[in-house]
């Protein structure tokens, strides 16, 4: 058993989780977490209360970004009492076979995913990763475990910050409003309407784009399983795809694994 301390950081948010990897479940087990803006400064103050950060000084931390400048924020503040993080940069460097025309050029937080997806993936069937972040990702491991690719839209705090952003009259619409009940397909006024959009047209493209691609794989599947659901909005999508396997964690056991593949 060993304990991985795992960070992706991402364009808007930076994740920690603090991670027990054993033989005895399939994916890491989160023993604590956090999330916060990467603009931010890095919380190592609350990390305090974490026994196995607080007490073991040689232990194996590994971080993953696709913003870097926030990455060497975070390099920067690394206290100098603990060993350096392992950096993983080249996604051609994970426990995964990609299958795509340039494969170093694929965020690493999609390829991440891709690698604990594919400890859960019933043996013989592919697998659609959706993570709904800044961005939202679609994703597909085939039935031999390759990292496929997929479709990448705006998610939906940054589809509501863009048509705030970008017209005169439209106001931002939060991602807490979306949380609070779920919209009326017609919207009778201008914030109606511009919840409507965005929370059913999330879940439209990704229904659409799940139904296209599990129709594109061999075994073909039904579409809603062999999914799992990850990121900040997957909980507005999981009554949508009940069947879906729900993981708030999948990139940083993504990470987690990788660490102890290149151990």
């Amino acid at each position: 058993m060993s304990n991985v301390l795992a960070i992706d950081v991402g364009n808007s948010r930076i994740k920690v989780g603090l991670f027990k990897v054993d033989a005895d479940h399939v994916l890491p087990t989160c023993k604590q977490a956090i999330t916060f803006s990467a603009d931010q400064p890095f919380p190592w103050r609350d990390m305090e209360h974490w026994q196995d950060w607080s007490h073991d000084l040689n232990l194996t931390s590994v971080i993953a970004a696709t913003n870097p400048t926030h990455l060497a924020n975070v390099l920067n503040s690394w206290p100098t009492d603990r060993k350096p993080p392992l950096e993983v940069s080249s996604p051609e460097a994970l426990p995964l076979t990609i299958d795509l025309l340039e494969p170093n050029r694929v965020g690493i937080d999609r390829v991440l995913n891709a690698v604990a997806a594919n400890r859960v993936r019933v043996p013989g069937r592919p697998i659609v990763i959706v993570d709904s972040g800044t961005a939202t990702t679609v994703d597909v491991v085939t039935a031999d475990g390759v990292f496929a690719g997929g479709a990448i839209l705006a998610g939906f705090e940054l589809a509501a910050r863009s048509l705030h952003r970008y017209t005169a009259l439209l106001p931002l619409i939060s991602i807490d409003e979306l949380h609070e009940a779920e919209p009326s397909p017609i919207g009778k006024e201008t914030r109606g309407a511009l919840q409507s959009g965005l929370y059913w047209g999330q879940v439209g493209a990704i229904r659409e784009l799940v139904a296209q691609m599990t129709r594109s794989q061999k075994p073909s599947v039904e579409p809603n399983t062999d999914m799992i659901l990850t990121g900040g909005g997957a909980e507005l999508l999981r009554p949508h795809f009940p069947a879906a396997i729900s993981t708030p964690h999948l990139a940083l056991q993504g990470l987690a694994l990788t660490c102890l593949h290149d151990h």
